[in-house]
């Protein structure tokens, strides 16, 4: 075959096999802040639907102070995982577990203000190998020049024998966290340990403005710790439903009365979060929709249709931070 001939078959087929190649690549292109997604109102909006809120439970969403990093969780059988995306040159890139998680259920995470300590829950034994243990804890990993450190189990009197969870820390280092005797056969109640010289104090328990009912968890505390954001769900009658709520800091260091934070975002949720510029309010919701009924039998083909709508499912969502400065007492403002 003629030289000429070969080039030609080359310059048809090399395309081709190409195509055929990232025939199933079907992920989007996605440029610019928060993924290209279009910034929310007032009101709640799923994040990124169909693309990083599905049908596979995903929850928990950071974004590192320069907005080139997200991290978050997917759920499901067998175990939950920490993912991360990064921002390239031109675009996003898939989502990748990150190296610290994959193999033990690891889930409510939170980065540190600064960007460089990940706190998150595990079931991973300290030793890293084996199976897990009977109770989770929480663990941290921290950027390095050569990307993020092996896991660290934080010590006693963080991690005790019962079960703590969802960490998330103030810019000063302060860890807020929640913890319960015997999970969720006990109550859930939000504690803070202060960091001194390097190392976490005995966690002292938040004041009855935090933990109003004896069922408090998921907290998130600002960089400056003006306001904590958590999850509640109240009096034993009102116990279906999760409420998100509020409280802010007074000058004497005392927290106000925490204030439920409105029928707007009044879901099934869990793992609030306020992204670093503080524009937006991230949280997770989980069959938001379930009725006891449907208006019409459902045939099998509208369940499953049903069943990849992410909203059915709950998902991520996102609203402007705004709401957070519209419940401040006028006496803090």
């Amino acid at each position: 075959m003629k030289k000429s001939k070969i080039f030609f078959y080359l310059i048809i087929l090399i395309p081709l096999f190409y195509i055929i190649l990232n025939a199933d690549d079907d992920w989007p292109v996605l440029k610019g802040p928060y993924l290209g997604q279009k910034p929310p109102g007032l009101n709640p909006e799923l994040f990124g639907p169909g693309v990083i809120s599905t049908n596979h439970h995903e929850s928990c969403l950071n974004f590192t102070p320069d907005g080139k990093e997200c991290f978050f969780v997917v759920g499901g059988y067998p175990i939950y995982v920490i993912v991360t995306m990064k921002m390239g040159k031109n675009q996003w890139t898939k989502p990748q577990v990150a190296h610290f998680s994959g193999r033990y259920r690891e889930w409510d995470f939170n980065l540190s203000p600064d960007g460089n300590q990940l706190f998150y829950t595990s079931y991973r034994p300290k030793s890293g190998k084996g199976e897990p243990p009977d109770n989770n804890d929480i663990w941290v990993v921290i950027r390095t020049e050569n990307g993020w450190s092996e896991p660290r189990c934080l010590d006693y009197p963080v991690n005790t024998k019962g079960y703590e969870g969802h960490p998330t820390v103030s810019g000063n280092g302060t860890l807020y966290f929640h913890h319960s005797p015997k999970g969720d056969k006990e109550e859930w109640v939000i504690y803070y340990s202060l960091l001194i010289n390097g190392k976490y104090t005995k966690p002292q328990k938040l004041s009855d403005a935090v933990n109003w009912s004896g069922d408090e968890y998921d907290p998130f505390i600002a960089p400056d710790e003006s306001f904590l954001i958590f999850c509640s769900l109240g009096p034993s009658a009102q116990k279906e439903v999760t409420n998100f709520y509020i409280s802010f800091r007074k000058e004497d260091g005392t927290w106000c009365k925490a204030i439920n934070m409105g029928e707007k975002i009044k879901m099934r949720g869990s793992c609030p979060a306020v992204s670093p510029d503080g524009k937006y309010f991230f949280f997770t919701s989980y069959n938001i929709k379930v009725k006891k009924y449907s208006e019409v039998p459902l045939t099998y083909q509208m369940k499953i249709k049903l069943l990849e709508n992410p909203e059915s499912n709950g998902g991520i969502y996102w609203v402007d931070a705004k709401i957070i400065d519209e419940l401040k007492p006028k006496e803090l403002k």
